[in-house]
């Protein structure tokens, strides 16, 4: 597989090129368009973990690496991307609203990605019809069943792509990760134009990782961030849909560090009585900058602490992904892999949180005059 893979990443590489020259010339433009490209990124938003106004606009780059991507892929990949291109204009636009201050509700934008969701469902013919439950799968055979279902699985998958996009670094880091993943398991089961679509991806969020990390010159934003995780979403229904000895559990995992985390937030706010979309600053990578920044000195320790909290979360995300490249074709193996995954993330988000309540509780009740005004002092769980 690995010969197949450099033969892919030589083929695609103008795709990662062209993002990072889009994302360099944002930055290097930033002065004249940063205070409609900024809004929520300079510590006013509750989830913000920056302080200097910073474009968040990096769906551009993305969208324009991707369509280079359809035009240098091959007959069958190109019109994979090209569907894919697409069918993400709805939640693209919703987020690129976001990004440049029109106030889009994640309501909205959780919509959006279901109207592209039905999008893709039109224009492939493909829908999650197995999801490796019993009985569930019988469930799944009904055909408005599927529909309904693949609509809110995919965009629930979108929306957990934008969830995990807090730090510098992070979401493109697990897009690309999970793009290495569905790019091997699609070679090992010979669907060459998926395992393209799948790379071309990785290659235009590296684009905009190079800038992004460790310095976060740029944000992905709400429209990247979206884009990623419709894409990813429907390369997992591709795969599933196109390859049934691929397991369902396996596709998952790839994905398991944003969908957990979206679930653990879903959870938690339910518990609390608290809207569903309403954002906090209790995601995993929230707790661990919290965490660096508690233990790091120095008038940089708030700059230094956001891209290290990256670096120290890169075992427990790609941990999954590898898991699911192994584990591709053997459901119960599969399965395994994502309960071990799973009670791993509950643990260590337990021990995070309570070494977090040993550090804050003896400081201080209540915010020093220097902390921002929505920094919380310890996780309200």
């Amino acid at each position: 597989m690995a010969p197949a893979l450099l033969d892919l990443g030589s083929t695609l590489w103008m795709a990662g090129a062209a993002s990072l020259l889009t994302a360099l010339l944002i930055v290097v433009t930033r002065d004249s368009h940063v205070k409609w490209t900024a809004r929520g990124h300079a510590g006013t938003a509750i989830q913000s973990a920056h302080e200097i106004p910073t474009p968040r606009i990096g769906g551009f780059a993305v969208m324009v690496g991707l369509g280079v991507a359809a035009v240098l892929l091959g007959p069958d990949a190109s019109g994979l991307m090209t569907l894919l291109i697409l069918s993400s204009l709805p939640v693209f636009l919703a987020g690129m609203g976001e990004d440049v201050g029109l106030n889009v509700s994640p309501r909205i934008r959780l919509a959006m990605a279901g109207i592209s969701g039905i999008l893709m469902i039109a224009l492939t013919g493909h829908s999650i019809t197995r999801a490796g439950v019993v009985g569930l799968d019988a469930v799944l055979a009904i055909p408005a069943i599927s529909f309904a279902f693949t609509m809110f699985a995919t965009a629930g998958v979108a929306h957990a792509f934008n969830l995990v996009d807090g730090i510098n670094g992070l979401s493109k880091a697990i897009t690309i990760s999970v793009g290495v993943a569905y790019t091997l398991i699609a070679l090992q089961v010979g669907d060459p134009a998926l395992a393209a679509v799948a790379c071309a991806m990785v290659l235009v969020a590296l684009g905009v990782f190079v800038v992004n990390y460790p310095l976060g010159r740029l944000f992905l934003g709400d429209a990247g961030a979206y884009t990623f995780g419709h894409i990813t979403a429907w390369i997992a229904v591709l795969l599933m849909a196109r390859h049934p000895e691929i397991s369902p559990w396996a596709v998952l995992l790839a994905a398991f560090w944003p969908v957990m985390d979206t679930a653990a937030a879903i959870l938690r706010r339910w518990r609390k009585a608290h809207p569903a979309g309403e954002p906090d600053r209790l995601h995993f990578h929230h707790i661990v900058l919290r965490l660096l920044r508690g233990k790091l000195r120095g008038r940089r320790a708030r700059a230094r602490a956001n891209p290290l909290s990256t670096a120290v979360l890169s075992p427990l995300f790609l941990l999954p992904p590898v898991l699911a490249v192994l584990t591709a074709t053997d459901g119960a193996l599969a399965l395994v892999a994502f309960l071990f995954c799973s009670a791993l993330y509950i643990f260590v988000r337990g021990s995070l949180i309570r070494n977090f309540r040993r550090i804050a509780r003896p400081k201080r009740t209540e915010p020093s005059p220097s902390a921002g005004a929505n920094e919380v002092v310890g996780p309200a769980e």
